[in-house]
């Protein structure tokens, strides 16, 4: 063969030495790359804050072959790869018998295609302490056919400890609590029962007060009525005797006799309006109705009638009420009239005795004076007394009161056979508005 038939082959030669050079270049970028991908891929996978860890099972120990295991595995079990593989994955962190078995049944059912979502597990690290970790796992396609498992695990020992401390805590905190509560529940209790024994002890002796003050007047009316009357009368007859054996010549004692007989005359009236103001003769004879309009015809009365005054009453509540609750309502009116009389400046006075399905309502009206009732009852004790005869019959008293508009009294008393405990707040409602505004 000739020099000219051989020139082809060495161009050829050349050209695919040229390419093969190429390729090799190429391949030499290739692996460069891949050399990076895998080093950013390893320093990614480092960089988890989780464990991370790849293996697959083998049919020689130590059985199981791991091919990724990042630094936080390292953190968590202080294994390397190297001692993992070297000694056994059963033999190390699942070294346990009791766990040994349980992470192989575990590890059948992942073979088996059931992914573990987020359990939890005790390993023991190469120090020989015990961590609580949280695991998931799942299959990833591997290289040929041979299946990997993935696994992700969280080292929860810190939290379920913080857990653990936050809750003994916690624990104690409500023991303590609930040893105070009890505590203070007891107090309570001693406390509730001091204040029974004190109010029945304080309902006892206002009922003795509020039966004083009427076994009082009825010994005032009975003195007044059987004694100083009496006397009085007795003295008039004795005026009148003595006037009769007067001669002529005494004009000037029959004329002082008869101012002593008018004066007696007087006192004796005096002592009738007296005696029917603290007594309840009207109402023990003739009814609570009639009492109150007796007592409103008195207000008109002392009044010179320049009082316009309302009355609207129920007969028919009187059959609903005993007569300790008939005193009450009347005594209360009488008190609030009285009031009235001396103090408000009222023209208009309208009384109410109402009946509901419980109670009996007595309501007063006026357009007078208004005032404080809380600063009234420091200095008087007729609000006092009104409050305690409306409590002591299972009711309340409310006042409400309004330097512009006048006051309202209401007594709530409960028809028989529905009353209540007898301390009832009395509820005072005060709106006091200067003059002027």
């Amino acid at each position: 063969m000739s020099k000219t038939d051989q020139r082809p082959t060495y161009e050829a030669l050349e050209r695919r030495l040229a390419d093969l050079k190429k390729e090799n270049a190429t391949l030499h970028r290739t692996q460069r790359r891949l050399a990076q991908v895998g080093s950013f891929a390893a320093s990614v996978i480092d960089q988890v804050a989780d464990g991370l860890c790849v293996w697959h099972e083998m049919d020689r120990y130590p059985y199981v072959w791991v091919s990724v295991w990042n630094e936080k595995m390292v953190e968590i079990t202080g294994y390397t790869k190297q001692d993992v593989n070297r000694d056994g994955w059963y033999q190390t962190i699942f070294c346990d018998a009791d766990v040994v078995v349980r992470a192989k049944g575990r590890m059948d059912r992942i073979w088996n295609g059931e992914d573990l979502a987020s359990e939890e597990w005790e390993v023991t690290r190469k120090d020989g302490s015990k961590r609580l970790i949280d695991i998931s796992m799942s299959l990833i396609e591997g290289e040929g056919d041979v299946p990997y498992v993935l696994a992700c695990i969280h080292d929860v020992s810190e939290s379920k400890e913080a857990i653990r401390r936050a809750r003994d805590y916690l624990e104690g905190q409500v023991r303590e609590r609930t040893a105070e509560l009890n505590n203070r529940q007891k107090q309570l209790e001693t406390a509730n029962r001091r204040l029974y024994r004190e109010n029945a002890k304080r309902r006892r002796l206002s009922e003795k007060l509020v039966d004083l003050i009427e076994s009082e007047r009825d010994e005032i009316c009975m003195s007044l009525h059987e004694n100083m009357a009496q006397s009085m009368a007795i003295l008039g007859i004795q005026l009148d005797y003595i006037q009769g054996r007067l001669g002529k010549g005494s004009d000037d004692l029959v004329h002082m006799i008869e101012k002593a007989k008018v004066l007696v005359g007087t006192v004796i009236d005096d002592m009738k309006r007296l005696s029917q103001g603290i007594g309840s003769d009207v109402l023990t004879h003739l009814g609570l109705v009639p009492a109150l309009r007796s007592l409103m015809q008195q207000l008109d009365a002392e009044k010179g009638g320049k009082i316009r005054k309302e009355l609207s009453v129920s007969a028919e509540v009187e059959n609903r009420l005993n007569l300790r609750k008939r005193l009450a309502l009347f005594r209360i009116a009488q008190e609030a009239l009285t009031n009235i009389k001396k103090h408000a400046e009222a023209t208009r006075v309208r009384l109410d005795l109402v009946g509901g399905e419980h109670d009996i309502r007595l309501m007063i009206e006026d357009d007078g004076s208004g005032f404080d009732p809380e600063a009234v009852k420091t200095v008087s004790h007729g609000l006092l007394i009104m409050e305690e005869r409306s409590e002591q019959c299972g009711g309340e008293l409310i006042v409400e009161s309004d330097e512009r508009r006048g006051t309202s009294v209401m007594a709530k008393i409960p028809v028989d056979g529905d009353e209540t405990e007898p301390f009832v707040s009395t509820s005072y409602i005060s709106k006091m508005v200067t003059k002027g505004r």
